[in-house]
């Protein structure tokens, strides 16, 4: 079991195994199950943010993320409808389960 604050801070490495953003926030969307799937996660590269889809990782682990291709997508970070941010959003908060399946946010 992966925890969150475990990998938060943590590298983004890519092929060659060189550090080229920091793993930031883990995205999911909420639905019908109680583990909602990862949908992707923000990274930062010096003060930018940016979205990093779960399908260009290859390796996920308390020791960081390992990047599928050398390619990235710089253009800044926008939340999506039903997005849930796991560090913005819930980590140090209480959580309401019915107020957050109905607006996909904390409010």
């Amino acid at each position: 079991m992966l925890y969150l604050s475990q990998v938060l801070g943590r590298p983004i490495l890519d092929l060659e195994g060189e550090r080229v953003a920091t793993l930031k926030d883990v995205i999911v969307r909420l639905g019908q199950g109680d583990h909602p799937p990862v949908a992707g996660f923000v990274a930062r590269y010096r003060r930018r943010d940016f979205f990093l889809p779960r399908w260009r990782i290859s390796h996920f682990g308390e020791n960081g993320v390992r990047l599928t291709s050398d390619i990235l997508d710089l253009r800044p970070f926008v939340r999506r409808e039903g997005e849930v941010l796991l560090a913005s959003d819930v980590l140090d908060q209480a959580i309401d389960r019915c107020r957050w399946k109905t607006s996909g946010q904390s409010q």
